[in-house]
């Protein structure tokens, strides 16, 4: 023979009525009754609880404080411990025996002190976990068990105080203590223990985060229980008549590229029995009893997961693999038959079935590369029904093959073939011989021996007899089971019924979903949320993930009625066996009942939820669709890191929409219900691929993927990508305001659980400059008027910090003070006469010299200075540790040594600035305070300040309207009111004390005159004064007094940039606004700050051709566009010859404002704007004192208000103010207000005039309140004695 020779498969000849094939088949037929008797198998579910707990705790008592806490475990009896530390978060963990929970209906310890959190619960069989987590890194000082007091018998007592990283970095590295001993009660507490050296990671030792008390523990290997692997079979179906003939599916072994074993003559096993299972089948049909088919009636090769699937797809009532191998002794020979076993019934069946399972996949596993542990308990996971009636078949098999030829010794064999686990389908292996044999191969090459082999059964009568009394006596025993199950359903539907939450409740159900505020550019500036959740409907869920989340947890959803019954027949059985092991119960749980346990039942494990889930499940079925609890699963599952929803994980694990996501990242998703610690993409990454690929394979089995987008999701390396360092924009007074307002308008619960979508009016780009120039300003302000404070700490005595390593360990272990995020810690390492060396937290060396540090003079007293330091020593000394920032330049602008670093300090004052869009109110950046860290106090909101002088232009635009012009007169001279019996007059004054005799509008508000100001007030009366302020939004309620005039009123900076926001916008009316635009849940808008009416504004195409719509101009008119004009005009001369000069001189744009400062100096202001942009700042400090003598908005707030506008009108055009119709332009003289001369240039103004108010010679001056006595009007009466203000 060659290996080539072909076999003849012509069959010929009768095959005998065999009726031990009926057995499965009436089997078969009553399955439908067994279903009904296994929903009595709910019960055991809740089975297998595991081993009894070594000891009970009773209660958990703490004491916590901002440095440590105490926590005490009161337990029944003494127990020995185990204790170690975790970083990230910081954590101390403690391992006990397993232990019983029955903790007092009380809350756990919350936040508080140093104190975080805690979790509890069993973390593996035999061993309980406590996991205490803190704000601050902790030292266990003590830990002990004593007796305990009263009904308490003994305490585990935790003692954790606050200590530094680097010493909590080092318990990190020590190995876990054991403690066993009791200590009695009262003895003195042991020296604690000393940072180990042996730096040995803990994590490395144990296992990482405690699983949640109600999840599974993942199993050795990193894998998912093996439960959840096994293919459950699709919903068979119902009985058939007695009359219907049984199925058998012959399944000839290997084929096509797998040949199977070879002859001694090249004769290949695929051939043999491809022969021989056609001659099988030809005499079963041919019999009339059976109907029969192949799994393959060709050479062709059948994956082993697909041989099975085909039998249950032509409805097997018995499945027979026939097989003829070669073993190494060739001495074996004779047919024998296998059945499923989770051990080997010897060494050659052994064998056998590591060969014939090297392809094997069972439900996402290959067995060709797991542990022999996990395959034996995938083997063992298979329906013990299934294999009794397999196991009875082949003895009956094993009997027929006796009376027809010699079979092998112990023929009824056991293995772990991967053909056989169908775990609804009696299977059994026929083992035809061995082609390693000479005999036996002579024999299977043979046609008649393969039709003997076939043939009939000589003894008819005897084997029917003994079939039938068989099949009868388990029919009755099912159908008597079928009856009491039956019964029992009725009653436990009854009991469990009763009672339950109204599941009706879903239909309006709406989770909980963050609340997400984004900047003007569309980039996330906060979320507000309890819960990490991002509601998706299910219409908007791309079908990628929705496949991922079937395959892996309920591929039937859409057709099973809320259980699936074969998984619960599976699951009942699986715990059964495991009951008094140490294994947690498993479920077969679909997603509809996973959705009645999460939103209206408890995690409890016991029958009683189990059976309630399951009621639940199917009244949810038939009142909602689909669809509406699959949206309600998605948008409610956690899934780890904080994420509620597939939404939320995608952006927290990925960065991505839903819509972005991979196979391979969908597919992660969907892995991560079942234990989402226990797939850690970092902690467990192993687990976590396995896991993953897992449900790959489950996509690709169910045909949801394709060969190459699975090929493509398993080489896909797992990795995160985390989007909180790059996706949020800094805007912290922003961010709070906007919540603020948020909570006020729409309530807590809508806020933090509404889903609610806020778009804001933030400019990142003018936030960034914002706060860069108000930092500036208030540290320029601190050096140049405090004093140097001295260093924030210094180096402990004895303490080495010469090297890098010594003063990186310092470093480390120093916590800076709040708001210094900006700047470096460095220690003063060395001192000579011309710099001041450093060494910083990164290891690296830096040098100070005395040109950054010399402004760091001593105050001696109130009014006294030291002299200015000449040395580096004089100001900083080896120890210090100081803050430093990195420069270039010295304070004259200097270049300075790569490497040089300035003295920096926290300032005392505090100050804010706000900027706006003058047309619309969108506030587009705010700044509140130095740093939000140190102070959430909003000062652009919040800090009600008197305003000086930067009130004055109100009062100016009320003369204006009363018909003034900018070039009228006014008397600059002393002042002087008599306010009545017993009370001092009123003597108002100019910041110079001089007195300028009759001078211009434009003048008296281009130099800040108060007598002007107090002089025109009264001329026009302070009534209407008032109201000006009043309507522009300054102030509520102003009180009708001449220091009003003065800015005596308190005000916000929000408030006074709004009004003059409103001067440049022509006089219309505006809100300052936070927010654009609100969303709800559902894409609906609640909110528009942008009111006008636009019905032509929503062309859905735009092609050019169309009109420009027309929107109208809805804006209140709140003063002439002509006064309003005129009143810019003279500020804008306050910024290029007045007080704001040197902002003139710095920027060259098209700016005006003006500046104000308070009595004593006590809040320095300026408000300004170009023609789009209005800006407001305010320094002083919280509690109002001086800011020094001569410190002023001109010296104080105005090179802040330059400082941003210089950057933030960077590279844009400089355009003149807006001039309305009605406005004629005249060259004046500058000091007298008349039209200039002819040929005058010097001094020489453009002055804007109303048509009519051009002056002429005899213009009068504004003389009013000299010599007014005490018997005025009321209402013309300095108010609260507040003296002159600038």
């Amino acid at each position: 023979m060659t290996a080539n020779r072909t076999i003849d498969v012509a069959a010929r000849g009768g095959v005998s009525a065999r009726p031990h094939y009926r057995a499965v088949g009436i089997g078969k037929r009553i399955r439908r009754y067994a279903i009904i008797f296994s929903a009595l198998c709910l019960g055991a579910l809740a089975a297998g609880q595991g081993r009894a707990a070594d000891a009970v705790v009773t209660d958990l008592q703490s004491g916590i404080s901002g440095n440590g806490a105490r926590f005490a475990l009161h337990l029944d009896r003494r127990v020995a411990f185990r204790l170690f530390t975790l970083a990230n978060p910081y954590r101390v963990v403690i391992d006990l025996p397993e232990v019983g929970w029955q903790l007092p209906a009380k809350p756990l310890p919350g936040k508080q002190g140093v104190f975080n959190g805690l979790r509890y619960g069993l973390f593996r069989p035999g061993n309980s976990r406590i996991v205490f987590e803190f704000q601050h890194p902790v030292q266990v000082a003590d830990a002990y068990v004593s007796p305990g007091t009263g009904s308490t018998a003994f305490e585990l007592v935790i003692d954790a105080q606050r200590t530094t990283d680097d010493i909590f970095a080092a318990s990190v590295a020590m190995p876990p203590r054991e403690i066993a001993g009791l200590r009695p009660r009262g003895a003195a507490k042991p020296p604690a223990v000393a940072a180990s050296s042996r730096l040995q990671s803990v994590a490395r030792r144990t296992a990482a985060l405690v699983a949640p008390a109600n999840a599974a523990p993942a199993p050795a290997g990193g894998h998912a229980q093996v439960a959840n692997y096994l293919p459950m079979p699709p919903r068979r179906p119902g009985g058939r008549p007695s009359a219907h003939r049984p199925m058998v599916v012959i399944d000839p072994g290997h084929g096509g590229v797998d040949p199977g074993a070879q002859s001694r003559h090249g004769i290949y096993e695929k051939h043999v029995v491809l022969a021989l299972s056609r001659e099988i089948t030809r005499q079963l049909r041919a019999s009339g009893r059976y109907r029969s088919e192949l799994t393959r009636d060709r050479d062709v090769f059948i994956r082993l997961r697909d041989r099975v699937a085909i039998a249950r797809k032509k409805g097997a009532d018995i499945f027979i693999s026939v097989h003829a191998d070669s073993i190494r002794n060739s001495k074996v020979s004779g047919p024998s038959v296998y059945t499923l076993s989770e051990k080997a019934s010897d060494k050659e069946a052994a064998e056998l079935a590591e060969r014939e399972n090297k392809a094997d996949l069972i439900a996402g596993m290959d067995l060709s590369h797991e542990s022999a542990d996990v395959a034996n308990i995938l083997i063992d996971l298979a329906q013990r029904e299934s294999m009794n009636q397999s196991a009875r078949f082949a003895g009956f098999l094993v009997s027929e093959l006796g009376n027809k030829t010699e079979v092998l010794a112990r023929p009824h064999r056991f293995a772990g073939f991967a053909v056989l686990k169908a775990p609804d389908l009696p299977s059994v292996l026929l083992e035809t011989g061995f082609l390693s044999n000479r005999d036996d191969e002579r024999r299977l090459t043979s046609k008649s021996y393969r039709r003997q082999f076939s043939g009939d059964c000589p003894e008819k009568r005897k084997c029917s007899v003994s079939m039938f009394r068989l099949l009868s006596s388990i029919v009755g025993l099912i159908v008597i089971g079928a009856v009491v199950g039956g019964a029992g359903l009725l009653y436990v539907l009854y009991i469990y019924g009763q009672d339950l939450p109204d599941y009706r409740q879903l239909a309006n159900y709406e989770p909980p979903v963050m609340t997400r505020v984004h900047a003007g550019d569309g980039r996330l500036l906060a979320e507000f949320a309890r819960q990490k959740r991002v509601f998706v409907p299910i219409e908007a869920i791309p079908k990628r993930v929705i496949k991922a989340f079937l395959s892996a947890e309920d591929k039937t959803f859409y057709e099973h009625p809320g259980i699936d019954i074969p998984g619960v027949m599976a699951a009942a059985l699986r715990n059964l066996k495991n009951i008094g092991s140490d294994r947690r119960p498993q479920g077969a749980s679909t997603i509809t009942q996973q959705v009645a346990k999460n939103f209206l039942l408890t995690n409890e494990v016991s029958i009683e939820r189990k059976i309630k889930e399951a009621i639940l499940a199917f009244r949810i079925e038939r009142a909602f669709s689909k669809d509406r609890i699959l949206e309600l699963y998605l948008n409610e599952i956690y899934l780890g890191q904080g994420s509620y929803g597939v939404a939320a994980a995608a952006l927290n694990y990925f960065n991505k929409s839903m819509d972005e996501l991979t196979v391979a990242e969908a597919a992660y998703l969907a892995a991560l219900p079942k234990a989402p610690n226990n797939y850690h993409p970092i902690r467990h990454l192993q687990a976590a691929q396995a896991r993953r690929d897992w449900v790959v394979n489950r996509m690709l089995e169910d045909g949801l993927i394709t060969d190459e987008e699975a090929k493509h999701a398993w080489t896909e390396p797992l990795r995160v990508s985390q989007r909180i360092d790059t996706e949020f924009v800094e805007a912290d007074y922003f961010a709070e305001e906007v919540r603020r307002e948020l909570l006020d308008q729409y309530g807590e619960d809508q806020l933090y659980n509404g889903g609610l979508s806020v778009r804001t009016t933030l400019d990142p780009r003018l936030q960034q400059i914002a706060e860069k120039a108000l930092r500036d300003g208030l540290e320029n302000f601190d050096r140049r008027v405090r004093a140097w404070r001295g260093p924030l700490e210094r180096v402990p005595d004895g303490v080495s910090f010469g090297g890098a390593p010594e003063w990186r360990s310092i470093l480390a272990a120093y916590k800076a003070p709040k708001g210094l995020e900006h700047h470096k810690i460095a220690i003063v390492t060395a001192v000579d006469g011309e710099a001041a060396h450093l060494g910083l937290a990164d290891g690296t060396a830096g040098r100070m010299p005395m040109s950054l540090m010399s402004w760091a003079r001593r105050r001696v007293d109130e009014d006294t200075w030291a002299p200015r330091p000449k040395r580096p020593a004089d100001v900083v000394v080896p120890g210090d540790i100081i803050a430093v920032s990195a420069e270039t330049e010295d304070e004259d602008g200097k270049p300075v040594p790569q490497g040089s670093y300035a003295l920096r300090q926290l300032p005392e004052v505090q100050g804010g600035i706000v900027a706006m869009d003058p047309h619309t109110g969108r506030v587009l950046a705010m700044v509140g305070g130095y740093s939000f860290q140190i102070n959430q106090f909003n000062r652009v909101t919040q800090a009600w300040r008197q305003p000086g002088s930067a009130v004055k232009p109100f009062v100016y635009l009320a003369g204006l309207d009363a018909g003034y012009t900018p070039s009228t007169r006014i008397l600059d001279a002393p002042f002087v009111v008599d306010q009545g019996p017993g009370l001092p007059k009123w003597r108002p004054g100019n910041y110079t004390n001089k007195f300028y005799g009759p001078s211009t509008m434009r003048l008296g508000i281009e130099k800040s005159r108060n007598l002007m100001t107090v002089r025109l007030a009264q001329t026009i009366g302070m009534e209407k004064v008032c109201s000006y302020v009043e309507s522009f939004g300054i102030v509520d309620h102003l009180p009708r007094a001449l220091s009003m005039a003065l800015g005596a009123g308190e005000t916000t900076l929000l408030r006074l940039t709004t009004a003059y926001a409103m001067l440049v916008n022509g006089g219309k009316r505006i809100e300052p606004t936070l927010i654009d635009r609100i969303q709800d849940r559902k894409g609906r808008t609640v909110f528009r700050h942008d009111e006008r009416p636009c019905p032509h504004c929503r062309t859905g195409a735009w092609t050019g051709a169309e009109r420009v719509p027309d929107v109208p101009d809805i804006r209140e008119q709140v003063a002439d566009p002509a006064s309003a004009y005129q009143m810019v005009s003279m500020l804008e001369g306050v910024v290029k010859r007045g007080t704001g000069v040197r902002i003139g001189r710095e920027i060259h744009k098209t700016l005006a404002g003006k500046t104000g400062t308070t009595n004593k100096n006590r809040d320095a202001w300026f408000m300004g704007f170009s023609p789009d942009l209005a800006v407001g700042v305010f320094v002083g400090y919280d509690t109002p004192e001086t800011l020094g003598r001569r410190e002023t908005g001109s010296s104080v707030a105005a090179p802040i208000f330059a400082q941003f506008m210089k950057q933030a009108l960077k590279n844009t055009p400089a355009i003149p103010f807006r001039i309305p119709p009605g406005i004629r332009l005249v060259r004046v003289d500058a000091q007298t207000g008349l039209p200039a001369l002819i040929g005058q240039t010097e001094d020489v103004i453009w002055e804007s005039f109303k048509p009519g108010t051009v002056p002429k010679e005899d213009t009068e001056v504004i003389s009013a309140g000299q010599g007014m006595g005490g018997g005025g009007d009321a209402t013309q009466q300095p108010f609260g004695g507040t003296g002159g203000l600038y």
